[in-house]
């Protein structure tokens, strides 16, 4: 098609020239599929080492189009630079530490993994997983190996983090025309979302919440809206919110029998990876922590004003310990 595609994915190193891939569900894996229906290989270049802005863009999410690399040099502020593999047609950025180019073999399976994942586990797409053979290495002289480490809040998962945040606001904000919309937050292990907004309207909230569960992000199945005067990148106050301004009888809503994540080790696999529909059935939950919305009237949305004694933020504890 001539679209450039980049994405992160994990290599099994197999060999001296071999390694598995897990390749879930999204566009790389619509590629496969074509090139496995002629019964051929897909050419495929690894590049090691490069700005972080381009693991950033190869962690983003958009139409089929989007080209990760025209993304990658619009977030540095400067055209990408690439040059053309050795042994193949793709491109590939010239300022790589390493490259490597090979080929994704047609209907090959072997077994991959475990793996460290995002989430902390080692339980997630192990099986029977595509096999790539490695033709040809390139690299800087001197080159710099640069290992990504995985987990939840660390390297891996940040540049995961920033990209999943935008495509949900940009997703969310014009739900109903307009959302009073201030900021979201991908929580730990990507599989939850905190919006920050002013509802106006009765269910204003949930019906946000129900798009941040269907945005083209498929890892959120938790979904928390809170209002403007909760702070989102403090846990403690996320928590206060739900504890004091939702009624779970009334503010909870579980969604049973949906899509997720297929990483995610609570949901259940019908069916395994190594193939075009490999995906988990779990439950989502949205959970509506904002106070009365705008059109209940002042007198409402003053129940919830929080109240701290005076002088608090002027008190530090460190002041009063020894020197």
């Amino acid at each position: 098609s001539g679209i450039r595609n980049v994405a992160f994915h994990r290599l099994q190193v197999k060999g001296p020239r071999k390694t598995g891939a897990l390749i879930v569900p999204r566009h790389t894996r619509e590629i496969l599929n074509k090139y496995e229906a002629r019964n051929e290989a897909m050419p495929v270049a690894i590049f090691i080492g490069h700005h972080p802005l381009y693991y950033m863009a190869a962690a983003s999410t958009g139409p089929f189009e989007m080209d990760e690399l025209e993304l990658a040099g619009g977030l540095i502020g400067e055209s990408a630079r690439v040059v053309k593999c050795e042994t193949n047609d793709l491109d590939v950025p010239y300022d790589a530490e390493i490259v490597l180019e090979g080929r994704i073999l047609p209907n090959v399976r072997e077994e991959e993994g475990p793996f460290s994942e995002f989430h902390d586990y080692y339980v997630a797409g192990m099986g029977k997983n595509p096999v790539v053979e490695i033709d040809c290495i390139t690299r800087r002289r001197d080159a710099i190996y640069k290992a990504i480490q995985n987990g939840s809040e660390v390297e891996g998962c940040v540049f995961h983090k920033v990209p999943f945040g935008v495509a949900v606001y940009n997703h969310i904000k014009n739900i109903g025309g307009y959302v009073q919309l201030h900021n979201v937050l991908v929580l730990p292990g990507l599989f939850g979302v905190v919006v920050q907004m002013t509802p106006r309207f009765y269910g204003e909230a949930k019906q946000v919440l129900m798009g941040v569960l269907s945005s083209p992000i498929l890892h959120p199945k938790i979904a928390i809206a809170v209002d403007e005067d909760v702070n989102i990148f403090n846990y403690w106050e996320i928590i206060w919110a739900v504890n004091t301004r939702c009624n779970p009888a009334e503010d909870m809503v579980v969604i049973p029998g949906s899509r997720v994540h297929p990483m995610d080790p609570t949901g259940f696999e019908p069916v395994p990876p190594g193939g075009p529909y490999w995906h988990r059935v779990g439950g989502k939950v949205i959970i509506d922590a904002t106070k009365p919305p705008l059109c209940a009237g002042v007198e409402s949305r003053r129940s919830y004003e929080r109240l701290k004694p005076m002088g608090w933020q002027s008190v530090r504890l460190e002041d009063f310990l020894p020197k």
